[in-house]
Order: C-alpha cells, then structure tokens, then sequence
C-alpha cells in the first residue's frame, strides 16, 4: 500500500483500519460513510497518509503516496473497493507504471510547468521535453473541485485550472519574455488521461466525420492553428535549446576531465613525497 490523509481524525474515533500494516482512524462523515487513509507499512520510509478515500463504496481510483520531507519523492497507488458475498474488500497495490491515472507532458523547448491538484499546493515540476505521472492527491476532491492547476512562467494569465475529463485543445498560452505561444490539450492514451504542453499545436489531430458537431468544431479549431504556427521558427528555437545544452555538457565533461587530471597529479605528488621520505628514514 502508500499513503497519505485528507481529514482530521475525530477525538472519539478509537477504532483504526489497517492496509498491509498501515493504519488510520476513519473520518466520519455523517451516518454510513466512512473515509481512510493508506501509507506504506514500513515507516522507516517516511510516507505520509494518503488522501482520504470511502471504504462503503466500491470502485476503483487512482491515489499518490508522498514522503513527509519531500513531496515530490512520490509513488502512484491503485485503490480498489469491491464488493463480495456481502462483504467490502479494499485491494491496495502499486500503479501500474504504463496505465497511470494521469500523464502531464512538456514538449516545449525551454519552458518548465509545474502543476497540482487545485487547492492542494503540492507542487511538481516538469522539465523541457519530460513527462510526469500522476494521480490525485484528494481523490474526493477539495472544495467540490476535482481540477488541476499548471502554472508556466511567464504566463500572462498566471495559474490556469483544467478539468481533466475534457478533451481536445484547452488553449493557447501566451508567454513574455519573449513574446511566443504555447499550446495546451488532452489526448487519452487507453485509460490513461494525457495533458500535454507545447510549443505546437496537437500534430495528430485530424477531422473526423464521424465525430459530433461539438468535436468537428474543436478539430477544425486546432487544425487552424496548425497552419497558423511557424513551424520552421518553433524548430529553429528547439534546435537552439538542444545545441545549448551540449555546449553546457560538453563545458561540464571538460570540467570534470580537468579536475580528474589534477587530482591524478596531486596523488602522484603525494606518493613521490612519501617515497622521499621512506628513502631518508633508511639513510
């Protein structure tokens, strides 16, 4: 199991519920719900509680584990509430790493994101051209809100907020500094839901006839975009950020090579001087 919790326990709740040897006191939420937290058995590891999830209705949802000091060393969780022969059985295992909940991709060139679970604050960072996995924080959602919140700097309109059950192009992203767009949408990947930011308009989309009117729209939408984009200039800056950061690597392996050497030479010095000596302690 992994864990984390999302609730304040209540002072007269003595019973606990235990996942794989980690424990927490149900929140009560009126009469017949009840609501827990998991974390890792082992609490050497660190981990807090999980969001709090209900354990009277079966399902199955997506949760992150987080450690106490460090948010951001994190693993996904697969919860599942089933029901049998009358009885509720809670399975807890690991995320299987290529069907997560949630993927947040970052195609641009040189524009790092960062996002969470709005109202939760638990901030990730995602570098130029990576990708992160993620599930909820508060799977119950907070404030009545089950939304992300992606900040890129220097955006115009600051925090941005997605419901992660659209689909298709969320947006242009126009960025200072300098002036230039970036391109928000969703795609699905099986059950796995993929927000992506770049710095060109979603390449694969195409306008299908058999899709709704509403589709039909965005699709029309996000292929005009496509022909509005200079492409070669988008390349040419991507190019520029790649040839950068070998310029930086390679300066940084010289460094390193530079450093080798002399550390070489200063452990030749220090056997030569103690062979001196051996060689005046003999005479």
């Amino acid at each position: 199991g992994g864990g984390a919790t999302g609730g304040k326990e209540g002072p007269g709740d003595a019973k606990r519920v235990r996942f794989s040897g980690g424990s927490h006191p149900p929140e009560r939420k009126g009469a017949g719900s009840q609501r827990v937290g998991t974390r890792p058995a082992e609490t050497s590891t660190g981990y807090d509680w999980t969001g709090s999830f209900r354990i009277n209705e079966p399902g199955d949802f997506g949760l992150i584990a987080r450690a106490r000091d460090d948010s951001s060393r994190c693993f996904l969780v697969r919860v599942e509430v089933r029901a049998s022969d009358g009885t509720l059985f809670v399975v807890i295992d690991r995320e299987h790493p290529k069907c997560p909940p949630f993927k947040i991709v970052n195609k641009t060139a040189a524009d790092r994101l960062r996002f969470c679970q709005r109202h939760v604050h638990k901030w990730t960072v995602v570098p130029p051209f990576s990708v992160c996995t993620y599930s909820w924080d508060q799977p119950l959602g907070v404030a009545g809100e089950l939304k992300l919140t992606m900040e890129v700097a220097g955006d115009r309109h600051g925090e941005r907020v997605f419901s992660m059950d659209e689909s298709g192009p969320l947006g242009r992203i126009v960025l200072e500094h300098p002036v230039r767009l970036l391109y928000a949408y969703l795609i699905a990947e099986g059950p796995t839901k993929v927000l992506v930011v770049s710095d060109l308009p979603n390449p694969e989309v195409v306008l299908d006839p058999r899709s709704s009117p509403e589709e039909q729209k965005k699709q029309e939408k996000q292929l005009e975009l496509l022909e509005s984009v200079d492409t070669l200039q988008v390349l040419q800056r991507r190019q520029k950020m790649l040839e950068r950061e070998l310029e930086e690597l390679s300066a940084a392996q010289d460094r390193l090579l530079r450093e080798e050497g002399e550390f070489a030479a200063e452990r030749r010095r220090s056997r030569e001087r103690g062979e001196g000596l051996d060689e005046k302690g003999a005479e």
